[in-house]
């Protein structure tokens, strides 16, 4: 859709009266028909806006609309939290529900009523809740230091022992085009990309690979489906729901996704570990300012959370991972000595397990 200007629209109206009249007319700024023309050109250039925006807000969503076909939001990380007091006092002081912590610029709320008992320091064990969704929020142990709300004077100190879990980011649109795809795709249900549709539009699954067997594996599998949750695997519960979500129960309403006399296989698929070496380059600047110290742990951190962030079956490409790695403003070069791709198949996940980083100085 093509949009005119102000100026486009005045033109074009200020020539239409001009061909359409056998009279001399007044066009100076401040005339009467000037001031007329321009308030309309005004509107109609507001009008060309709203309708660009609105056809660029709405027809593009107009697909999916019409299959309530919606984007899967995030979800909040969740965090066990200790509450402490300088020493133990003869009394109890109590934690409220709604209490703010942060980790950095990470807030998170508790969700339960919590206290620190009498005659001891530390309180027992507080959920808390990220205020926000997405995967930043997954932070790592004893991050969680910050009190941010006004709590009682004797409390001095808030701490996580273990990792906060849980946070997803929302779905962004070329995963969303993706899951659609595989929707339209898979709407007779029985085939691998109704599998995929039916499995993914929660955060249940986060990817999946089918192996179909011919003849049946064992005289009884006609097909395995590979499976994991982002963890690079699943737990038993997890894979129970997604048995029940593929079979449903044979009604109009929940026909589930299996076609009849096949008979499925459920299996976490095998993790590849992945040990990089890898050798970075930053300023004397950048040392100086962050520490290599910290450095180190940044590089560590982004190696795994790409390494992490594969599904199953694909491979470590080391051209990708330099590549990630040189999205930190400080890292002047990236290099990774003596290791080639690591190849995935689609039984398998790489998953991060160790990193060793060195850092020289240019």
């Amino acid at each position: 859709m093509q949009t005119k200007s102000f100026d486009e629209i005045m033109e074009a109206m200020r020539n239409y009266v001009i061909s359409h009249q056998d009279r001399l007319t007044d066009f100076n700024d401040g005339a009467v028909l000037e001031s007329q023309l321009e308030a309309t050109a005004r509107e109609l250039a507001l009008l060309y806006v709203r309708c660009r925006v609105g056809f660029s807000s709405y027809l593009r969503a107009l697909p999916y609309s019409v299959f309530n076909f919606q984007k899967k939001e995030g979800l909040k990380a969740s965090a066990v939290l200790v509450f402490s007091r300088a020493r133990a006092y003869s009394y109890e002081t109590p934690i409220p529900i709604g209490s703010v912590v942060a980790a950095g610029g990470l807030k998170f709320l508790t969700t339960e009523l919590g206290a620190v008992p009498s005659g001891a320091k530390d309180s027992g064990v507080i959920t808390a809740i990220a205020e926000a969704a997405g995967e930043k929020y997954n932070v790592g142990p004893q991050s969680v230091k910050t009190l941010v709300t006004s709590l009682p004077s004797d409390i001095v100190a808030v701490n996580n022992a273990s990792p906060a879990t849980g946070g997803v980011d929302s779905e962004d649109w070329g995963a969303y085009i993706d899951r659609f795809s595989n929707y339209i795709l898979g709407l007779s249900r029985t085939n691998g990309c109704g599998f995929l549709s039916g499995l993914t539009e929660t955060h249940l699954v986060r990817s999946l690979q089918i192996d179909e067997h011919f003849p049946p594996l064992d005289n009884i599998w006609n097909m395995t489906v590979y499976l994991e949750d982002g963890s690079g695997g699943m737990t038993e519960e997890a894979i129970a729901q997604v048995k029940a979500k593929i079979d449903g129960n044979r009604t109009k309403t929940n026909g589930g996704y299996r076609a009849p006399g096949i008979h499925i296989r459920y299996l976490t698929p095998e993790k590849i570990q992945v040990n990089p070496n890898i050798l970075v380059t930053a300023t004397q600047d950048v040392i100086n300012d962050l520490g290599e110290s910290v450095v180190i742990y940044e590089v560590g951190e982004a190696v795994k959370k790409f390494i992490n962030a594969l599904l199953i079956g694909q491979s470590v490409l080391i051209s990708d991972l330099i590549v990630a790695l040189r999205r930190l403003s400080y890292i002047i070069d990236v290099k990774i000595p003596n290791q080639e791709n690591v190849s995935v198949d689609t039984r398998q996940i790489a998953r991060f397990q160790s990193c060793s980083v060195t850092v020289a100085i240019q």
